[in-house]
């Protein structure tokens, strides 16, 4: 007997994948360089890429066509995404990125708290059991110290401020694509064209009073990848979104997931510590991933 996966799986799964090589692009853009020009040109390169894309399908129209009460809408999640953006880009500089992507991971503890208490999305046992051992697993990597970082330092804070405005966005992603049922193009559009004006008014703001020397850009074929990347990431995470019955406490930890690809980048290029505590913890992820994929058959 075959198994059949629930619609929102497929396009999920493929968004991990995709975050997962954005953390990895991501790391390498900030490291020694200046964040906000590399918010701005991967938020640029990603609205390019949308627009070109759905010019050459014939759905540009459709998907700038859009109310005010909409703008509005979109407007705040922009805000609270770039909000996020600005924390975990900053702190990505300065944290390892096995210690920086199991804190991201994270935000499905709060995200499934959320879904919870505003959705009332109260898991089977089945996908309890699943959710269980993949929160397991982050957490047992969360705890690692082994690389100096300490969890009080405000590096960390700073990654956990995004981490919680992360998993805030994500509720708000039901609100609009599920409650609401906002075209899931739109709200790409009008949501990458809002954060190229907050990145570019915070790149000209730092450009006028940052130190030249401190504000000066290093580009990296790895910027414009990480704007693709994310909008891959995004067009398959608000198509599973978009599916009626999808579960926004499920869709989160399984997208989660992603950080098993900089975890094995790191173990096998970069030579990272402490790398049984980090596969018995991946190993937790993923095995609760498949779960909750059964339980939702």
């Amino acid at each position: 007997m075959t198994m059949q996966l629930a619609a929102w799986a497929p396009p999920i799964l493929m968004s991990a994948l995709a975050l997962g090589f954005y953390d990895i692009t991501k790391k390498k853009s900030v490291t020694d360089n200046f964040v906000p020009g590399v918010l701005f040109f991967s938020s640029l390169t990603g609205l390019i890429a949308m627009t070109i894309a759905l010019l050459a399908a014939g759905c540009l129209g459709e998907a700038v066509c859009c109310t005010q009460r909409q703008l509005w809408l979109i407007a705040v999640k922009v805000l609270i995404v770039t909000s996020s953006w600005a924390c975990v880009f900053w702190s990505f500089k300065k944290t390892p990125l096995t210690i920086a992507a199991p804190i991201r991971g994270s935000s499905t503890c709060w995200s499934l708290a959320g879904a919870m208490l505003v959705f009332g999305e109260i898991p089977s046992p089945f996908q309890a059991l699943g959710m269980t051992m993949a929160i397991s697993g982050v957490m047992i990597s969360f705890t690692s110290k082994l690389e100096g970082i300490s969890f009080g330092n405000r590096w960390t804070l700073l990654l956990l401020a995004g981490t919680l405005l992360g998993a805030a966005s994500a509720l708000y992603d039901k609100y609009l694509l599920n409650t609401l049922a906002l075209p899931r193009l739109t709200v790409q559009f009008y949501f990458t064209l809002g954060q190229v004006v907050v990145f570019g008014a915070l790149l000209a703001a730092f450009s006028c009073f940052s130190d030249p020397v401190q504000g000066r850009m290093r580009w990296r074929w790895t910027i414009p990848a990480t704007g693709l990347l994310l909008l891959l990431g995004d067009y398959l995470y608000f198509k599973a979104v978009s599916v009626p019955e999808a579960r926004i406490s499920v869709l989160s930890l399984i997208r989660r997931c992603n950080v098993v690809v900089p975890f094995v980048f790191d173990a096998v290029f970069m030579k990272e510590l402490d790398i049984p505590r980090k596969t018995l913890a991946l190993v937790l992820v993923l095995a609760g991933v498949t779960v909750l994929l059964f339980a939702s058959r």
